[in-house]
Parts: structure tokens; C-alpha cells; sequence
């Protein structure tokens, strides 16, 4: 606590303390420990970003040249298979040393939908992001043409624009604000959560 008080401003602290007070005698009056700022889920954020996507095509026209999908999608679709790896490996790590066959049969499956999902993904990253196929390409040794195929599924490092990013490699700007803005809405969902 002293450590806190340290660093915030003692206007701010006493301005607090009031309120806590005030709030203590009189429970009609805001609530001091609610948060009061709006947060975003990850949902809101994919639909924020669909809606400027639309309005940026309305003015400009639809590219009838471009992919099935708009790289926001790619990006969240990515974080979403990131997602599914973290729970899969969570899922195969809590099994027993004696699991059931059909513990192993449904987690086999989920590992070959996984697989199979992330190599989809892979060919759609590759028309966004290039140098995360070139990445792919250098890290793999002894792998298959997929460079999927010798690693389980909650392993295979997808590339995603923060992991391009730590290794100094230049991304679409465009992109990064992509990442970024899912990556926000995922941290106040998961906030929300607890």
C-alpha cells in the first residue's frame, strides 16, 4: 500500500478516500470500486472492425480481385485457433495416467480438427502475410510441405503479427492494429471473466 501511495498523487487518494466515505454512509451514491470505464469484448471489437470494413468498401468499392475474407477476419480467426491450442493442451496435459477411450478418442479428434483448421488458416495467412510463411519455412526443419504435419496441433506456432513482431520483421501497420484491438477486447473478456 505504501509502495501504491508512493506513486499516485495524494490529491487522487483523498479525492478516493471521500468517495469511499461518502459511499459508506450513503450506498445511493456511485459504488467507488465499480470500474466506470466501458470495456470492450472481443466480440464488439470483430464487429467494430466489420463495420469499418463496410463503410471503407461503401466509399471505395468492393476490390472484386481480393480474398474470400478481409484480413481482420484472418487475424481474428487466428487468435481464435490460438485459443483452441491453449485449451487443447490444457485438455491433453489434465489427462490421467490411465485415460479412458473415450477421453482418447475425442481428444484425438479435437488434435486432428485442430490440425486441419490451422492448415486452412495457414493458406489464408499466407496470402495476408507472406513473411510469416517465409518464418514458417526457416523454422521448419525435417517437417512436412504443411510444416504442420511432424508437430501436435496445440504446438505449431502460427505466426501470428506479435510473433513477427518480437523477431524485429516488418508487418502491414494495418494488421498490427488488428492484432492489437482483438488482443484488447480478448484481455477486458478475460478480465470480465474473473
Amino acid at each position: 500500500l505504501e509502495e501504491f501511495e508512493d506513486v499516485v498523487p495524494k490529491d487522487v487518494i483523498d479525492g478516493w478516500c471521500v468517495e469511499v466515505e461518502n459511499w459508506e454512509h450513503d450506498s445511493t451514491l456511485p459504488n467507488p470500486y465499480q470500474l466506470t470505464a466501458e470495456a470492450i469484448s472481443e466480440r464488439a471489437v470483430c464487429l467494430e472492425l466489420a463495420r469499418d470494413v463496410a463503410e471503407r468498401e461503401a466509399i471505395q468499392g468492393v476490390d472484386t480481385t481480393s480474398h474470400e475474407m478481409h484480413a481482420s477476419v484472418m487475424v481474428a480467426n487466428g487468435l481464435v485457433i490460438e485459443e483452441e491450442q491453449r485449451k487443447l493442451a490444457a485438455d491433453m496435459a489434465e489427462l490421467g495416467l490411465h485415460p479412458t477411450k473415450n477421453q482418447l478418442s475425442g481428444l484425438l479428434e479435437r488434435l486432428n480438427q485442430l490440425r486441419h483448421k490451422i492448415a486452412a488458416w495457414i493458406d489464408t495467412q499466407t496470402l495476408f502475410m507472406p513473411e510469416a510463411s517465409q518464418e514458417r519455412a526457416k523454422a521448419m526443419q525435417g517437417g512436412m510441405a504443411d510444416g504442420i504435419a511432424t508437430t501436435k496441433a496445440y504446438d505449431v506456432l502460427l505466426w501470428l503479427l506479435s510473433t513477427l513482431l518480437e523477431k524485429r520483421i516488418k508487418v502491414a501497420l494495418e494488421l498490427q492494429r488488428y492484432e492489437w484491438k482483438l488482443r484488447e477486447g480478448q484481455a477486458h473478456d478475460s478480465l470480465e471473466e474473473i
